[in-house]
């Protein structure tokens, strides 16, 4: 039977609740404003990134709200199965959009390390929303079809909190096969996604690319590796409070099993406030479109990391017309060959797209050289 909490552990466990919900919003929230802002980091990885922050987003402004409505605040007007079905429904709804747009990530990764060229040809923003879309469209008809059996349960006019605890029952049918087939397919795109760095190492080698020029590429692609296996493992973990909770047999009703099921549920939810910090500090760009973002949050001008590069130049060679140039900037170190016939600059430049060769007009960069 159900049985009220003491107004003490009510208040406790609502204010860890606001305050995992705010923090959440906010950290997710910024996540998607920032893609949305900044064209240049309108990117494939970005959106599917941002994909996985609305995931985030959602359960946090709808799914956590209506857990403290029923289970920590235990409203008395909470009762009957349509709310049970529809708190049940929201839940495995996350669940489902959560793993499956984490699998979507893992993918774009393999498939940009094993075909490099041909895979950036052929991706685009368009396709990626497309992506994503799908990703939405599959996972709640995927729930819809799986919460059919939910509608056999009636405890007439009962609790939610007695409802969800039939459903929780019926949910480990649910959930099980859906870990299962996540693990697996995170198994096998692990595994091929090391094979194909070790084949693309390979293809660097006989392409007789300078140690610097492999050893960036392949950093970047391995960082980009180990900030979702951070991701997953961190939501990993935070499943395993609640998968023994399922185990452990405690007595029904009592204070003990309260905050368990509490810090069960509390921790799973956790990983949405985790998931955008994990984003911010592994990636140097995000960090200082956020930090653009809040100077100018209505703005309109795009991101700018490179506003200002102040150089020194020293002539190297003038048998051609190129100078040899270092420059010393403030957050980023730069090394460039500027054409004097022709205007134009190589740059190699040291953040996200280190050493990455990229072609600029010197007429839009401000100069300060001498001899």
């Amino acid at each position: 039977m159900y049985s009220e909490k003491p107004l003490f552990t009510k208040l406790i466990m609502s204010g860890l609740t606001t305050m995992l919900t705010l923090v959440s919003a906010c950290c997710n929230g910024f996540v998607i404003a920032v893609v949305a802002r900044f064209k240049s980091l309108r990117t494939v990885p970005n959106i599917l990134l941002s994909n996985h922050a609305l995931a985030d987003l959602v359960n946090v402004i709808i799914c956590v709200p209506l857990y403290m409505m029923y289970t920590v605040l235990e409203a008395s007007w909470f009762r009957g199965k349509t709310l049970a079905i529809m708190t049940s429904f929201f839940d495995r709804v996350y669940i489902a959009i959560n793993l499956t747009s984490l699998l979507a990530m893992i993918v774009n990764i393999f498939l940009a390390i094993s075909y490099d060229l041909k895979y950036k040809v052929w991706k685009s923003n368009r396709k990626a929303l497309l992506c994503v879309f799908l990703i939405w469209l599959i996972g709640i008809v995927f729930v819809i079809v799986a919460s059919i059996p939910l509608l056999n349960i009636d405890l007439g006019n009962a609790h939610v909190t007695e409802y969800r605890a039939v459903i929780y029952e019926q949910g480990k049918y649910f959930v099980a096969p859906f870990m299962a087939f996540f693990i697996i397919s995170v198994a096998i795109l692990g595994f091929l996604t090391t094979r194909a760095i070790k084949s693309r190492r390979k293809e660097w080698a006989e392409m007789n690319l300078s140690p610097l020029q492999a050893e960036v590429r392949l950093k970047r692609d391995i960082r980009a590796c180990k900030t979702i296996a951070i991701i997953i493992a961190t939501n990993f973990f935070a499943h395993v409070p609640a998968i023994l909770f399922a185990v452990v047999d405690l007595e029904n009703g009592s204070l003990v099993q309260s905050w368990l099921a509490f810090f069960a549920v509390y921790i799973l939810n956790l990983s949405s406030a985790l998931n955008p910090i994990i984003y911010y500090v592994r990636n140097s760009r995000l960090q200082s479109a956020l930090r653009q973002f809040l100077k100018d949050p209505l703005g309109s001008r795009d991101l700018r990391e490179n506003a200002v590069i102040m150089i020194k130049a020293r002539t190297m060679s003038n048998n051609n017309g190129i100078v040899g140039t270092r420059d010393n900037r403030v957050e980023h170190a730069c090394e460039s060959e500027l054409d004097l016939r022709g205007g134009l600059t190589r740059r190699n430049i040291s953040n996200d797209q280190e050493n990455e060769v990229i072609i600029l007009s010197i007429n839009k960069i401000p100069i300060e050289a001498w001899a």
